[in-house]
């Protein structure tokens, strides 16, 4: 049997699929970046602590990537949020 951790991606959409231990089958949904207005020194963040006003309106709110968070939200400071 398969004793390790296997992590494949589905290709038909951005959820993640681990198998440990070939038992247990766990959906990840990697955490997407939003903009972090309440601090001078961070600009796009990727953690689950988004105010629910983004929660609610993801479209609008969470990025895929860094590059795509700082673009739509800081196009003034791009180079300094881009560098995190």
């Amino acid at each position: 049997g398969d004793d390790g951790i296997k992590i494949e991606r589905d290709p038909c959409s951005d959820t993640y699929w681990t198998t440990y231990f070939g038992d247990s089958l766990i959906s990840i949904k990697p955490v997407p970046y939003y903009p972090d207005f309440s601090s001078e020194e961070r600009y796009c963040v990727t953690n689950d602590d988004a105010p629910d006003y983004m929660k609610r309106s993801e479209v609008a709110w969470r990025h895929q990537t860094l590059a795509e968070c700082c673009y739509h939200n800081f196009q003034w400071k791009f180079k300094d949020c881009m560098r995190g």
